[in-house]
Formats: C-alpha cells, structure tokens, sequence
C-alpha cells in the first residue's frame, strides 16, 4: 500500500508550525523529506515534496520540483 505523503505532511508542519520549529518537529519534517525522496513519486508527492522544501527554505530545490 502507498504512503499518504500528503497527509502526513499535512500533520506534520502543522506540528512544526505550532511548536515554531523545534528540533523534534525538524526531525519529522526531514525524516518525511527523505521518504518522499526516495520513494516512487506521484504528481501530488511531487507538489508534496515541493511543500516540505519550501517550508524548510529550500526555496530553489522547492521551485525545480514544482516546475518538473
């Protein structure tokens, strides 16, 4: 069965978003980064990705996901 990486991202960076930061909801929020890296992605895992990216900073990987 798929992951739901879109969910998941959803729970997550509302958890990073309320604790501002935290080392903990990082640790998620980049432990889910990879997964989505290195699984078999889908149109929407790659607008996920392109989230995750974007809220971290990444801004520029956020932008070539989200253009590919």
């Amino acid at each position: 069965m798929d992951r739901n990486f879109t969910k998941e991202y959803i729970e997550i960076s509302n958890a990073f978003r309320s604790s501002k930061g935290s080392k903990i909801a990082a640790e998620k929020l980049f432990d889910l980064l990879y997964d989505v890296e290195n699984s078999n992605r889908t149109k929407a895992d790659n607008i996920t990705l392109s989230n995750i990216y974007g809220l971290l900073g990444f801004h520029e990987s956020a932008y070539m996901v989200f253009k590919a």
